[in-house]
């Protein structure tokens, strides 16, 4: 059915036909004199094109010629504010200026749904969590909610319902990935590569696969695509960018063909270049770097989850990886090594210990047990805390960066600091403390084993009372010690800025499993360096003499 200001389509019909597609004569996407310059390099100059509701268009280009990084400017993934980025024109999207001074960067446009060339699929999720993530941050009154909306969604896509992402099959995840944005209810969907390494029958099945997300969601439509061959006879429009003259034209579909084929006359173009910054500005932006980072680290302590059920389950998530599972075994093991090693090798080899011992075991057993408990243990465990749970973080959230996930959470209006930190920040602020007290705990009975070992003529109940000497009150227990807070501030610190520093650290973008593996090296040696700088800072403070 036509309207005022629609206009249908002359395609054909849905198979069952039950709808024609219709193109509405209002402006989804509007360009206007865009000049991109991205890391020093001219992409484009003076670009002006404008998209109807309802459109297919294809955007072609060379790899290289700045296709993905227009696409995820038009969607608001990539803006003012980003190193190295800037810009001239206007960029007008669902009545959004996406260049406009303020916008937050990384900042999503409304309904505007994304479908990644990794398809960047939450793989901790199932098929129907994806679904339903998805559903559940959706900015429109009309989004695809409830068990009904994610039922029509999986029988359309031919989706299983409870199956790790980790077993879908690649055209499954394709699928997976297009249901997910049409979750969110999107007006625009963009797809980037979508028939990359694929052979021609299998490209024929996607092209037929957007046409009909097309026609049955009454999406615009816009891929990003360097493969025409596929594609072309699906789409309304096509333009191309021309990496020579760095301009975006359209064209007509007989052109396509020559104009790919011509050779590329970017090639000889030097990319634009700057002076680099001096000593000083340098170091001004490493201080602005960390001041802003401490202030997004504040605020992470503050849970801002649009959906609280998906916040929650963040929150679990990066409990179970930190403070869950192998870390318990591993904090203890490390608390009954130190336990051991600091118990007998101080009595063992004390100096003239058969003159010695009678007149030293009680001062030596006093001060081993202050010294577990206010000093070696929170060190140490700071440290492996930083090794093991750094690394592990940095590593989770690198391997969501390089896989696109950290996108995918943007465009669907859950910014990864605030889902995604806010569960490492309150994970480490919860589990470094436990696990601390975890690994003393099992040093204190390795320490009482050791000793009973060496002086069977001792009852426990000595070594409680000389263990305990300074750090307890009478009547207190084990973990109400005197001097607990400063053992549970000084691991609160050292392991929120682990968590911070580990997630910071995988947030970068990525595009190799080489550069995660970078990252969780580097995550390693900041988060223990960390570690032990506010251990030191502590013993100043904790034990300077007045």
């Amino acid at each position: 059915m036509s309207g005022p200001g629609t206009s249908t389509v002359d395609r054909p019909t849905h198979p069952s036909g039950r709808k024609t597609r219709v193109i509405d004569s209002q402006s989804a996407v509007s360009v206007k004199g865009l000049g991109l310059v991205v890391g020093g390099v001219r992409l484009l100059r003076d670009a002006s094109f404008e998209l109807k509701k309802g459109e297919i268009a294809l955007l072609l280009g060379e790899s290289g010629s700045g296709k993905t990084i227009l696409m995820k400017t038009l969607c608001g993934l990539v803006g003012p504010g980003e190193p190295g980025f800037s810009y001239e024109g206007d960029i007008t999207v669902l009545g959004h200026e996406v260049l406009a001074a303020g916008r937050q960067k990384g900042s999503p446009i409304g309904r505007v749904g994304i479908v990644l060339q990794d398809f960047g699929l939450l793989d901790e999720m199932s098929v129907e969590g994806n679904i339903d993530f998805a559903s559940s941050h959706a900015r429109s009154g009309r989004a695809a909610r409830g068990e009904d909306a994610r039922e029509k969604l999986l029988t359309e896509f031919d989706l299983p319902r409870h199956v790790p992402v980790s077993r879908l099959s690649g055209g499954q995840k394709q699928r997976l990935a297009i249901a997910r944005a049409l979750a969110y209810d999107p007006e625009i969907l963009l797809y980037d590569e979508p028939t990359s390494g694929l052979d021609p029958s299998r490209k024929a099945q996607v092209a037929g696969r957007i046409q009909r997300t097309n026609r049955e969601h009454g999406t615009t439509t816009i891929v990003v695509t360097h493969d025409h061959a596929a594609l072309l006879s699906i789409a309304d429009r096509v333009f191309v960018i021309d990496r020579a003259t760095e301009s975006l034209r359209e064209v007509d579909r007989e052109e396509v063909g020559a104009d790919l084929t011509a050779p590329a006359g970017g090639a000889g173009v030097p990319p634009a270049t700057t002076s680099g910054p001096g000593p000083l500005s340098r170091l001004l932006a490493a201080t602005g770097g960390v001041t802003q980072a401490s202030l997004l680290l504040l605020a992470s302590l503050v849970p801002r989850w649009r959906s609280v059920r998906h916040g929650l389950y963040y929150l679990l998530y990066y409990l179970r990886l930190v403070v869950l599972g192998s870390s318990i075994v591993y904090m203890g093991c490390a608390g009954a090594i130190i336990g051991f090693v600091a118990t007998y090798f101080v009595i063992e080899f004390l100096p003239h210990r058969t003159f010695t011992e009678p007149l030293l075991l009680d001062e030596v057993l006093t001060a081993l047990g202050y010294a577990l408990f206010r000093v070696m243990v929170p060190v140490l465990g700071a440290v492996l805390l930083a090794a093991r749970c750094g690394a592990a973080v940095a590593a989770d959230i690198g391997n969501r960066s390089a896989s696109g996930q950290l996108d995918v959470l943007r465009s669907l209006g859950a910014p990864p600091r605030r889902y995604l930190l806010t569960g490492v920040t309150h994970a480490f602020l919860v589990g470094g403390p436990l696990l601390v007290l975890l690994a003393f705990g099992v040093a204190r009975m390795v320490s009482l084993g050791v000793f009973l070992y060496l002086f069977p003529e001792h009852s426990a109940q000595f070594w409680d009372r000389v263990f305990h000497r300074l750090i307890r009150s009478p009547g207190a227990s084990f973990p109400f010690y005197d001097g607990m807070h400063w053992v549970l501030l000084k691991t609160a610190v050292a392991s929120v800025g682990v968590g911070a520093i580990s997630y910071f650290l995988g947030e970068r973008s990525k595009v190799s499993g080489r550069e995660v593996s970078g990252a969780v090296t580097s995550a390693v040696i900041w988060t223990t360096l960390w570690a032990l700088l506010v251990q030191a800072a502590f013993a100043f403070w904790e034990f300077a003499k007045p």
